[in-house]
């Protein structure tokens, strides 16, 4: 008889146990699902190039420079935002070939704090941006150009850009992201997603001086269709000075921009935008996941105390029966 109540005792403990681990596996693989990114909106080149046409905030008299785009997918948890930028800037001369020659050693780069904005679209005025979602300011490491190469890119129009092995460039290309992880954004399917820095005369805060390493940093843009989410290639939202530009020294929407109109139909961001499922949108609420973790979590532990105290009675009893 009493074997019989210790079996099923166990049996009930072992249930209470199995249904407890069992709960939470199934807790961890829907935090696991929703906590996998997912890109919903691309417009990087499958592989990165030597350089591209880009936008310079001195050059351009600029603050800020962006797009809206309509995200792809369901994901909206924002994660990361990765851009390509262009340095046109040397180490040592410059690109112009004016006071020196361009010169740079291998590997060499400096740095630059860009802000990466993200804007609800204004549905009163669609010419301007919304409401600020959020922004990540970060200081980017920024890879100097390459040394003029006055052998394979001679005469007055090439002879201070630089050689890739197939053809001569001014800038250099490379790609930095920004990490939105630890702030928990959830975005509409539309936004609008700008950078600004400073540079010697512009920017939000001009910095001063004279011939900084930035005010040759530039922004790369494209003409190629995002494969995920969609944009309005005519269409960029640009804060600059320049009024042969359509700016006026806001943030606001310009089509068919001159000054784009070498990258017809005109040129947008490069961007790619990563995100998870907030839970929300997964059918799960957060606070009963919360609540259920921690009854399964007590339920585990109630039932291994019992299984403890099940095998020491199991131990009496045959000590007993031994007796």
């Amino acid at each position: 008889m009493n074997g019989s109540r210790v079996l099923n005792r166990g049996s009930i403990i072992g249930s209470v146990a199995a249904f407890s681990a069992s709960f939470l596996l199934v807790l961890s693989s829907a935090v696991s699902a929703s906590a996998a990114d997912v890109t919903i909106y691309d417009s990087m080149p499958s592989a990165l190039a030597s350089t591209y046409p880009s936008e310079g905030f001195q050059a351009t008299q600029s603050a800020e420079f962006g797009d809206q785009i309509t995200l792809g997918g369901t994901n909206r948890d924002l994660s990361s935002v990765e851009v390509v930028l262009v340095d046109w800037a040397c180490q040592n001369g410059h690109w112009t070939g004016t006071p020196a020659l361009c010169t740079t050693t291998p590997g060499a780069t400096f740095t630059h704090d860009m802000t990466l904005n993200i804007y609800n679209v204004n549905t009163v005025d669609p010419t301007k941006p919304g409401t600020l979602i959020g922004y990540r300011t970060q200081t980017v490491t920024v890879p100097f150009r390459p040394s003029s190469d006055v052998t394979n890119c001679p005469g007055p129009n090439q002879s201070q850009q630089w050689w890739d092995g197939t053809k001569c460039n001014y800038g250099l290309a490379f790609t930095t992201t920004w990490d939105f992880s630890s702030l928990n954004l959830v975005l509409p399917d539309s936004v609008i997603v700008t950078i600004t820095y400073n540079t010697t005369t512009y920017g939000p805060n001009p910095i001063g001086g004279t011939d900084s390493p930035y005010d040759s940093l530039n922004i790369g843009v494209t003409n190629v269709p995002p494969t995920v989410g969609t944009e309005d290639p005519h269409r960029i939202f640009w804060n600059t000075l320049n009024t042969t530009y359509g700016g006026d020294g806001t943030l606001k929407e310009i089509v068919d921009s001159p000054e784009l109109a070498s990258q017809p139909p005109y040129g947008s961001m490069f961007m790619r935008i990563n995100a998870k499922a907030a839970l929300a949108s997964t059918g799960i609420d957060s606070q009963a996941l919360v609540t259920g973790a921690g009854i399964a979590g007590t339920l585990l532990v109630i039932g291994l105390a019992l299984a403890v105290l099940a095998a020491s009675r199991r131990r009496r009893a045959a000590i007993s029966e031994r007796g």
